[in-house]
């Protein structure tokens, strides 16, 4: 490949993100007509909170439909991943969001969170969403809007009345979807992308996404089961801690990369709720951290070492 075919690939997965940048503040601040560019004509969209629309009017018009007046809005995009491939792109993300009614000298928040799987296609106008799909995880809280969104899943198995996930792994995952992207970016952009799919594996109960990203003598200690050695142990210890679990939420906040030649170290905050104020709301605030140390191993980068600490709420 050529340098400026390098170039032009690597372009892609930003575009992608700046688009659905733009697509979570509008959602952030309810001004949803403005939306109307950033899709297909006959695009789709599936919310668990909100329902299922076909064509963007319908979209709109679905989302505006569930919207009232909110003092306080932030939504916080975490977890990015994209991969893009002839013509198509596949994103997976995080959204942690606060709802909060202003009462004067204090807030009274509500929390809520949830993960995207999305598809995009590139057009003679740049990229556009195809297809978006939304699965809220959790949500704490009072607010009218938040009460009006139906129970996230609370119980795995199935019954007469179950409610079916709108995002599966195995179907809509970026790493599945395409499993061969055409860009992989600079180092520190593989390596995060590495612990990125870590946390989609774990959170989304899809543990076969981590047999190519660990090494066989990964070494860890995690909360709460504590220090494990080697690929297999850790695999099939992580998949009986998720059984039974409907969610889990690792929500990536800033990092540290450090690059010497085939080995790396990462750090990674994790972003909590906490009991947001005024003075706090745009700062960036965690509750743990991870620290990781990565190898290459033909080529792919790869976990060998990581500890989880939990803490007392921080500020970085």
């Amino acid at each position: 490949m050529s340098a400026d075919n390098k170039n032009m690939k690597q372009s892609d997965r930003k575009e992608i993100s700046e688009i659905f940048s733009q697509f979570a503040k509008l959602y952030e601040s309810g001004d949803l007509s403005s939306i109307k560019n950033l899709f297909l004509k006959d695009a789709k969209a599936s919310f668990s909170n909100h329902g299922n629309f076909e064509g963007r009017d319908a979209i709109i018009e679905g989302l505006s439909s569930s919207s009232i007046l909110v003092d306080v809005a932030r939504h916080y995009i975490t977890n990015e991943y994209i991969a893009v491939a002839a013509g198509m792109g596949q994103q997976s993300a995080y959204l942690t969001g606060i709802m909060a009614d202003d009462l004067g000298e204090r807030l009274d928040p509500s929390w809520y969170s949830g993960h995207y799987a999305n598809t995009y296609q590139h057009t003679d106008e740049g990229w556009k969403i195809a297809n978006i799909r939304f699965e809220l995880d959790w949500k704490i809280g009072s607010h009218p809007r938040i009460r009006e969104w139906e129970e996230p899943r609370d119980t795995l198995g199935w019954n007469p009345n179950v409610k079916l996930p709108h995002i599966i792994s195995g179907l809509d995952a970026p790493w599945h979807v395409i499993p061969n992207p055409e860009e992989a970016g600079s180092d520190e952009v593989q390596i995060l992308d590495v612990f990125t799919r870590y946390t989609w594996a774990v959170d989304q109960w899809d543990i076969g996404l981590l047999s190519d990203i660990l090494t066989d003598d990964i070494a860890t200690n995690v909360v709460p089961f504590g220090g494990v050695t080697g690929r297999r142990e850790f695999m099939t210890t992580l998949q009986t801690f998720r059984t039974g679990r409907v969610n889990l939420h690792h929500v990536m906040g800033d990092y540290r990369i450090e690059v010497n030649g085939d080995k790396a170290t990462l750090q990674v905050y994790r972003l909590v709720p906490y009991n947001v104020s005024k003075e706090m709301l745009d700062k960036n605030i965690y509750g743990a951290v991870y620290n990781c140390s990565l190898r290459r191993e033909e080529g792919v980068w790869k976990l060998e070492r990581f500890s989880y600490t939990e803490g007392e709420l921080f500020e970085i």
